[in-house]
């Protein structure tokens, strides 16, 4: 737990975690948080529920409303673009501006027998936003902050496969051959990517409220094998 008050919570998720439960997933992030907050019992549209979701592989901050009315703001914040979250994240490939913008449509197929959506850039597809800045250039590699200014599925990893750096480490939009020549395949098992850090207005007191969340251990093991290369 990073912050608890009446209203809400903001946790920092660990990867591989769902946000909700599904199809091979029983615990998720929302039942634990239910069972945390002992809302089992809650009526229909008063439980405690996720403003933002993160992808199962992807870890870091989420801000959780403990009732509908502050549940309610928050989303509506998210919706408006109001809550701010940085990512970063560890790709592949050197990146050689300080800062990018992609204005990149992307599309959404949903795939067969119960697999997970993939995305991919399409003009007529739904307008993504994404802003990016270096952080660390490495041998190979670099470190990325990264904010998205629309929600789509997948939409830094789609985004970040797009410019020719994918993020080390991703299953789907990954580069596995890039990965082997750099020698780290298979040092992460997820997406290098961490939402660590979270700012809002709160839903009740409309104070300005800050979190942050370092990388988890197995990020920066990532980074201290790309540090030594």
């Amino acid at each position: 737990m990073v912050y608890e008050d009446a209203d809400l919570l903001i946790v920092d998720k660990p990867a591989h975690l769902p946000a909700h439960a599904g199809t091979g997933h029983r615990d998720s992030l929302a039942a634990r948080v239910i069972s945390y907050l002992a809302a089992e019992h809650a009526p229909v549209g008063h439980k405690p529920g996720l403003a933002q979701r993160l992808d199962s592989g992807v870890s870091g901050l989420v801000p959780i409303g403990k009732h509908a009315a502050a549940l309610r703001v928050l989303a509506a914040a998210v919706a408006a673009d109001q809550v701010r979250k940085i990512y970063r994240g560890i790709v592949l490939g050197e990146l050689a501006s300080a800062e990018g913008e992609i204005l990149l449509p992307l599309r959404i197929d949903d795939q067969p027998m119960g697999n997970r959506p993939r995305v991919h850039p399409d003009p007529k597809g739904l307008a993504a936003h994404t802003t990016w800045k270096r952080v660390e250039v490495l041998l190979g590699a670099s470190v990325v902050d990264v904010e998205i200014h629309t929600g789509r599925t997948h939409q830094i990893r789609a985004h970040l496969k797009a410019i020719g750096h994918p993020l080390i480490g991703d299953p789907r939009y990954g580069d596995t051959a890039r990965e082997n020549k750099l020698g780290v395949a298979k040092t992460i098992d997820r997406p290098a990517l961490h939402a660590r850090r979270l700012s809002f207005r709160h839903p009740t007191t409309s104070e300005e409220l800050a979190a942050d969340a370092p990388f988890p251990a197995d990020i920066t093991r990532l980074l201290a094998v790309l540090r030594r290369r």
